[in-house]
């Protein structure tokens, strides 16, 4: 009801001042014919009506005024109606990050929120991925504009001081030569690995005795023969 009572005198006022602008500048004989009017009402009947106007144009000017947001130092201005609360500049930050972090083809961002008279001044630095895809800059422009809007705006109900500054730059994505690709190591598989119970399964490896014990042994069988004959 106060803004609406603050709107209807501002409207008022100003309806007035152009009446009488038009009525000065393109009809001069009627303001001389009004002037002649006003001079001949009493004293007190002029004295009044220049109260009133300089009463309305006061209000007028006071409710101008205070439309503006007041001046801040460590947040802004979120508008809640009547009552307006005051929002720390991180915090509008870190709602501008994420959002803009979410975007297709951005690798990193970096937003500087501030305070300008109570509302929002936004610079954003985007780097967006250069990943062989065709990018349509105007476009992604357009599209990192609308997502900060809609957090500052909408979501979180703060003015902006202007229009955000957006500042894009490309950075490239490393890619894999093909020819590297080509001398990959090749994974073992179990089959070309030796089975660890192969040992067992092996043919046993045949030790010679030396000749010396063969011939020893020979004599030894001789001799028995010989005393049993």
């Amino acid at each position: 009801m106060v803004k609406f009572l603050r709107g209807l005198v501002v409207v008022l006022g100003e309806f007035i001042l152009l009446v009488l602008l038009v009525t000065l500048l393109i009809f001069p004989q009627s303001a001389r014919e009004v002037a002649d009017l006003i001079e001949s009402l009493p004293m007190l009947t002029r004295a009044l009506l220049v109260t009133f106007f300089s009463v309305l144009i006061l209000i007028a000017i006071l409710a101008q005024l205070n439309r503006q947001p007041r001046q801040t130092k460590g947040g802004v201005i979120v508008n809640m109606g009547d009552r307006n609360t005051l929002l720390d500049n991180e915090s509008v930050r870190r709602g501008i990050l994420k959002v803009v972090n979410q975007i297709e083809l951005v690798e990193s961002t970096e937003v500087e929120a501030r305070s300008t008279n109570g509302r929002a001044a936004i610079v954003v630095n985007v780097k967006l991925s250069m990943s062989g895809a065709k990018i349509n800059l105007p476009k992604k422009q357009r599209e990192i504009d609308r997502a900060i809007k809609q957090v500052v705006i909408k979501q979180l109900g703060v003015r902006l001081a202007h229009a955000p500054a957006i500042n894009i730059s490309f950075v490239e994505t490393p890619t894999v030569p093909k020819s590297e690709t080509s001398h990959e190591v090749q994974p073992v598989s179990k089959n070309s690995l030796p089975a660890l119970g192969s040992a067992s399964t092996a043919s046993p490896v045949v030790v010679a005795h030396p000749v010396d014990d063969a011939v020893t042994q020979s004599v030894e069988v001789d001799k028995a023969t010989d005393e049993q004959a």
